[in-house]
């Protein structure tokens, strides 16, 4: 009996608890104010105000909430960690939320396509060094989560390093990424799928 509604829009609702409501952010909500109300089977809530941004990044985190290591997968879909470092050169995967539109455009809710593309520009970088994005866009068959491919550079530092993504109107930088000190030879780049649900399906909402 849960809905909450987002400048009038239905959002659809992910997580219900007596304390905290998860909800996607309706596409057409677009970059402006947000009016924000929650119906609790027929009984309205007080309707607050808040700024939305065309995007929003916040990588999910291995353990949840928003700051440690990030949800990184290797090409071979196993999980990032400092026993199993990404290497320099190599291209792995992030999982995130809060990239705005993409392209095609589906519906509010809905699971990602085989494909898709962000319409904002998203750059990584890793110790402050950029990395080069080869995809940005939804997971597939999952709902409200994003994908980033991007190779380690070179001159990353071994350890652990920040993981910057950065949107036209937004830069976060709460996760890590933990880099080893030997040279990828070479590295399969990691194809749109949504191995993370497989095994580490995020469920919280991560820190901004």
């Amino acid at each position: 009996g849960v809905q909450v509604t987002v400048n009038g829009l239905p959002a659809p609702v992910q997580f219900v608890s007596p304390g905290q409501i998860s909800v996607i952010v309706p596409y057409a909500v677009g970059s402006s104010i947000a009016r924000i109300q929650v119906n609790n089977n027929g009984v309205l809530s007080n309707a607050v105000t808040t700024f939305v941004n065309l995007t929003a990044p916040g990588v999910f985190t291995v353990p949840p909430g928003g700051v440690g290591y990030g949800a990184v997968l290797h090409g071979d879909y196993s999980l990032v960690t400092a026993q199993n470092p990404a290497q320099v050169n190599e291209t792995v995967s992030v999982y995130l939320t809060g990239l705005g539109t993409t392209n095609p455009v589906i519906q509010d809710g809905s699971a990602g396509p085989a494909s898709s593309q962000t319409n904002n520009t998203i750059e990584v970088f890793i110790g402050g060094l950029q990395a080069t994005v080869s995809y940005s866009g939804l997971a597939p068959q999952l709902a409200g989560l994003y994908q980033v491919n991007f190779t380690v550079p070179s001159g990353v530092t071994a350890g652990d390093n920040s993981l910057e993504i950065v949107g036209p109107d937004s830069d976060a930088a709460e996760a890590l990424i933990p880099v080893g000190t030997a040279l990828a030879t070479s590295a399969a780049s990691p194809s749109p799928q949504p191995a993370i649900a497989r095994r580490h399906r995020p469920r919280r909402t991560p820190a901004k």
